[in-house]
């Protein structure tokens, strides 16, 4: 079975910081279980915002945020065959209709998907799926419902 690009935005690291509760940080740590278990990745843009503080994790000094960061980067953020990690430079120019439906902030996430079509946008922005709703050529998930059926195998 072919990978899927999973184009997760910030939240995954605000809930792997615990900002969004303990049951969000675990649910995150069984979502990249998961993805280690099955051939799927994520993408990451190259000097993102999402980038930056993944990075910035590694800087915490409460020892469980240290092992989570450390199980981040070893395990998605070092691995190529886990994490497609795509520079500005690669990236196809934003059509205009679809940089019109979305907020500057997010256009990186569907920047991804114009390189690789079977990509997944997973996020806990409700306008951002209402906006690309519109659009037939971008796959873009709510997080929670995206989670319960991609972990559902894993429990």
């Amino acid at each position: 079975m072919p990978s899927i690009p999973l184009i997760v935005d910030e939240w995954v690291i605000h809930d792997l910081r615990g900002d969004n509760s303990e049951e969000r940080q675990k649910e995150t740590l069984q979502f990249l279980h998961r993805i280690q278990e099955k051939c799927d990745h994520i993408v990451v843009l190259y000097g993102s915002v999402w980038a930056r503080k993944a990075f910035q994790l590694m800087s915490e000094s409460r020892l469980e945020l240290r092992e989570i960061s450390k199980f981040l980067h070893r395990k998605f953020l070092r691995d190529p065959a886990k994490c497609n990690l795509v520079y500005p430079h690669d990236i196809p120019p934003i059509p205009s209709d679809v940089q019109a439906a979305v907020s500057p902030d997010d256009s990186y996430l569907i920047a991804h998907c114009l390189l690789d079509s079977k990509s997944i946008i997973v996020t806990t922005d409700e306008e951002l799926i209402e906006a690309l709703s519109k659009l037939s050529n971008i796959t873009v998930r709510l997080r929670d419902e995206f989670l319960i059926n991609y972990t559902a195998a894993f429990e």
